[in-house]
């Protein structure tokens, strides 16, 4: 008699490799002759998105206004518990690191032009009103859910429960333990009512920058902004190093 087919299949791997924040992709030249105005933006640019590179380890800053983005993820194929080989979980990986990446390069381009036309007020607004499009948009053209949570989260629907808690806690152990907080990541499979779904997450680290919105000292017309468009607004008091959030993917096989 053949051995009866697992109905269960849970490949967990958590990658976290030390890696260099220098890796990550290098920062825009700016001049000596540029004034505070142009820095500003050049560095809140820099580091406005955490976005995993061709190889695990390397992850610069991201903002995490993101509006909700828990639509129902892309349709997928069926694909056999024989077929669930290490190539093929890491095959699935390497997709999920350049779909976070696509989505990093989307967002960072509108923030960039937003920086640029009115600095982090209008920057605020933007990604209020245009993140979850783009999440939705880069979502269907990579064919993956892709999002973001946090365990102090600035928009209600982007708060980590179930499973990206877990990994989201165990990502702040990994951080306690001294390990480098951008090249924190999560792959698996599970069976879900007989579906296997891929999950990924990629820890967010806190950047300088990043304190401008989510630090201790803020603005008053930061504050005031946030409390506009954020009233219930958890995304305050990070220090550098930080775990900020993490990007999300899932996928149905």
């Amino acid at each position: 008699m053949k051995p009866a087919i697992p109905l269960i299949l849970l490949v967990t791997i958590a990658i976290a490799a030390c890696s260099s924040k220098d890796e990550a992709e290098p920062p825009a030249p700016t001049t000596e002759s540029s004034s505070p105005e142009t820095t500003q933006v050049s560095e809140m640019t820099e580091t406005a998105d955490a976005a995993p590179s061709e190889t695990p380890g390397a992850a610069s800053q991201t903002p995490e206004e993101l509006q909700p983005e828990h639509d129902a993820p892309p349709p997928g194929g069926h694909v056999s518990p024989q077929a669930l080989t290490q190539a093929f979980i890491d095959q699935q990986t390497a997709a999920a690191r350049a779909a976070v990446k696509a989505l990093a390069t989307a967002l960072k381009s509108e923030l960039k032009t937003a920086l640029q036309d009115g600095g982090p007020i209008n920057a605020l607004s933007v990604c209020h009103d245009k993140a979850s499009p783009i999440s939705r948009q880069v979502s269907t053209a990579q064919g993956m859910k892709i999002s973001r949570v946090s365990l102090k989260n600035r928009n209600p629907s982007n708060e980590a429960v179930g499973w990206t808690q877990q990994v989201l806690e165990d990502f702040e152990a990994d951080k306690q333990a001294g390990k480098d907080v951008g090249s924190l990541e999560f792959t698996e499979i599970v069976e879900i009512n007989g579906q296997h779904q891929f999950r990924y997450m990629k820890a967010i680290p806190t950047g300088k920058v990043c304190l401008t919105c989510h630090g201790a000292n803020l603005s008053p017309e930061v504050r005031e902004k946030l409390h506009e468009l954020y009233p219930a607004d958890k995304a305050t008091g990070f220090d550098i190093g930080d775990i900020r959030g993490a990007f999300v993917v899932t996928k149905p096989l």
